[in-house]
């Protein structure tokens, strides 16, 4: 496994999480907890994360987070479910 790989990796993940962190900020929504990042076989990583907010706020903070990653790969998402 090349340990550079799977630090160099996070860069992008990690620019995402501030803008989903930004946006729940701006919806005064306030979440803790953790995420864990752990390598593929390849070196390739992953995020496991346990975060913890308001029962209230569940919907919210989903549909957010769900914007926010989907937003990059959307138009391969579309073809997808067009197939």
């Amino acid at each position: 496994m090349d340990g550079e790989r799977s630090t160099g990796n996070t860069k992008v993940p990690l620019q995402r999480l501030a803008k989903i962190r930004a946006a729940y900020a701006r919806a005064g929504i306030r979440v803790f907890g953790f995420r864990v990042v752990e390598p593929h076989h390849d070196g390739t990583p992953h995020w496991h994360m346990l975060l913890f907010v308001r029962p209230e706020q569940v919907d919210e903070l989903r549909d957010i987070f769900c914007y926010y990653t989907r937003l990059e790969d959307s138009e391969e998402l579309r073809n997808l479910i067009k197939r």
